[in-house]
């Protein structure tokens, strides 16, 4: 198994240690489901983080922040570049 970058942060000054969205070359995960994995800025903001604890996310989950540009038009076949 291989990870396929579909989208990155336009904004990213090097192009690799910013924001990405990821999806497996297996395209579904043990449980059988397709997934995406997602590379964000980790939340230091405390009254987002305070929201954020309203939410009662379970300590097994986490929350990173993306541009939301990098979301946008993105379908399920998108297909970019393997990541080794």
């Amino acid at each position: 198994m291989a990870l396929i970058r579909l989208r990155g942060d336009e904004l990213c000054q090097d192009g690799e240690t910013c924001a990405a969205l990821y999806r497996r070359t297996a395209r579904r995960t043990a449980l059988g489901r397709r997934t995406a994995l997602v590379r964000g800025y980790r939340v230091t903001d405390p009254e987002t983080l305070a929201e954020l604890a309203k939410l009662n996310i379970p300590a097994h989950e986490g929350v990173v922040e993306v541009p939301l540009d990098m979301l946008y038009d993105l379908r399920p076949d998108d297909t970019a570049e393997v990541i080794p």
